[in-house]
């Protein structure tokens, strides 16, 4: 068994040396995908995009089929919900000795930023992949300003 330890009278040693091993504990899968999000119930792995006009969202969804997934939007934020069925023993299937595979329900709340056009927003399947699109509002679109220049006369 590892031990924790304090070098006597050198305090900043002992300091940087917690510090080093905080940080490097860390990785990257444990810190938010987003700022915006918080993630719950095990879903599947995500993508989180920004173009010029909109917003994505990608899911990997393998077996999932359209009516098992609800988009709703909650006051400013966007929920995610995925509903796994149960596999059953079959005659095509066996029985099982271990079983892996439950009916589980799992959902994603992403608190949407500002300008999002939420009555454009739109999601498709395709291939076990779901593809969420949150366009961006006409007002939050970059603009160029032009610069005039003013000679003194």
């Amino acid at each position: 068994m590892l031990t924790d330890y304090v070098v006597p009278g050198n305090l900043m040693y002992d300091f940087r040396r917690r510090m080093d091993r905080l940080f490097s504990d860390m990785s990257p899968d444990s810190l938010p995908a987003w700022p915006f999000s918080s993630l719950s119930g095990g879903l599947p792995a995500s993508n989180i995009a920004e173009t010029k006009d909109a917003w994505f969202i990608e899911m990997a969804a393998p077996g999932i089929k359209e009516d098992q997934i609800t988009l709703s939007i909650v006051g400013n934020d966007l929920n995610i919900q995925i509903q796994r069925p149960e596999v059953q023993e079959t005659e095509s299937t066996g029985k099982f000795w271990r079983q892996e595979r439950f009916d589980q329900s799992s959902s994603m709340s992403i608190a949407l930023p500002n300008g999002v056009n939420v009555k454009e927003i739109s999601a498709e399947l395709t291939n076990g992949v779901l593809l969420v699109r949150l366009p961006k509002t006409e007002e939050s679109l970059a603009k160029k300003i032009d610069v005039k220049a003013i000679r003194d006369k």
